[in-house]
């Protein structure tokens, strides 16, 4: 294979993904698309950068790498994020470069579509319809009962999602929403799970699996968290069969890293949603931590780099149980900050918010405090939450006028 012109899009930092060392594998040239506020992170381990205040909303980036395409002939584009995965598709297409096209990618971001696909092969999904107009939501509660789950077709870390429990919270939801783009799900009362790893061409390596501590429906309030699941679990194994059979109905040949979720209830999996990206949140740091794999680096590894084997430390945390938590921010202005949490078995710690800043979270990203850590029963692992927990409150204060 000759050399390739590798062209990346992210709004990352080099603080969460760090190309020095990736940069002395790749000898073709290296072109970046991202944001004015880190750019000069990554000036180092790039040929090229193609800056934008955010390019997320600057749609001239296209123009300045169909440009660049006449010189440098772009021959992979990688992207981490949810929100370019579809134009990420489009400029492949149309530049020809290879990678996910925009059918395949539709099936890793429009719920209705990887649904469908994976249903019709015979995998077990809650029951679910595309909603875009009053009367689809309508019929589907006629057929399904109370409570349904609304989700965006193309929404990503809970923004706009909402169980509905009666006719009346659907009467109220559709009085401020539209009931268009929209999936209704049969709601179910299950533990949540998900897998991550990378895929190539049909096998998964560094597989990992987690269960979800909380929920969309608690995380405003209570937060949400990610516990490691050890992978010589009979649980994990079967979860890793599972992601196997899904990823090779959607993509088979596809090289990249994943994230599916799934809902486990009374010892059958029921598909919920996947995703051609890296996972959000502290997903990346507890993998790294608990298995020595980089996994925002390796989605790029995976797709560039010839006779790919992925890069694995032996530096790990090898306590039974690990975990990551997020503590949300507040609606209102943050009088008095909390103070680092001394206990000795957090792992990392990271506070997000300022004292006299204002905030109105709308997601379950907006966090005021995440942390990472350890116990040696899952019984411990929860208490251990709920004293991090109760000292955040106890050391924090906030005014929602």
């Amino acid at each position: 294979m000759g050399k390739l012109a590798v062209l990346i899009m992210t709004r990352f930092s080099d603080r969460r993904l760090d190309f020095s060392e990736v940069r002395k594998e790749i000898r073709d040239q290296m072109v970046i698309v991202t944001n004015k506020n880190v750019f000069e992170n990554h000036q180092k381990n790039f040929d090229y950068i193609i800056v934008s205040d955010q390019y997320s909303n600057d749609y001239s980036v296209e123009m300045k790498i169909h440009e660049l395409n006449e010189t440098l002939n772009f021959k992979k584009l990688i992207c981490f994020e949810e929100t370019d995965i579809l134009r990420a598709a489009i400029i492949r297409e149309r530049l020809g470069i290879e990678g996910l096209n925009y059918e395949t990618s539709l099936l890793y971001r429009d719920k209705y579509f990887m649904k469908k696909k994976v249903s019709e092969s015979g995998i077990k999904c809650p029951n679910f319809r595309p909603i875009e107009n009053t009367f689809d939501l309508l019929d589907f509660v006629k057929d399904h009962g109370y409570p349904i789950f609304l989700k965006p077709r193309s929404g990503m870390i809970g923004a706009g999602t909402k169980q509905i429990n009666n006719s009346k919270e659907l009467e109220n939801w559709l009085r401020n929403n539209s009931p268009t783009n929209y999936l209704a799900e049969e709601f179910i009362e299950a533990p949540v799970y998900h897998t991550n790893g990378v895929f190539n061409k049909g096998e998964i390596h560094c597989f990992s699996a987690f269960q979800y501590i909380n929920s969309i429906r608690t995380a405003f309030e209570d937060g949400v968290g990610d516990m490691v699941i050890s992978e010589n679990s009979k649980l994990s194994m079967k979860l890793k069969e599972y992601t196997e059979n899904i990823l090779n109905i959607l993509s088979p040949h596809s090289s990249f890293v994943f994230h599916l979720e799934v809902f486990m209830k009374e010892g059958q999996i029921y598909f919920c949603e996947i995703a051609c990206r890296p996972a959000g949140a502290l997903v990346p740091r507890l993998i790294k931590m608990s298995q020595g794999v980089d996994i925002l680096v390796e989605h790029l590894r995976v797709q560039v780099i010839q006779d790919y084997k992925p890069k694995i430390s032996k530096n790990i945390i090898t306590d039974k149980y690990i975990a990551g938590y997020i503590i949300p921010k507040k609606n209102g202005k943050l009088i008095k900050n909390c103070d680092e949490i001394p206990y000795e078995f957090i792992a990392y710690q990271r506070n997000y918010c300022k004292e006299g800043s204002t905030y109105y979270p709308n997601h379950v990203g907006d966090r005021h405090i995440e942390v990472i850590l350890t116990a040696n029963t899952e019984k411990e692992l929860h208490e251990r939450i709920n004293l991090i927990k109760d000292f955040v409150k106890q050391n924090s204060e906030w005014c929602n006028r």
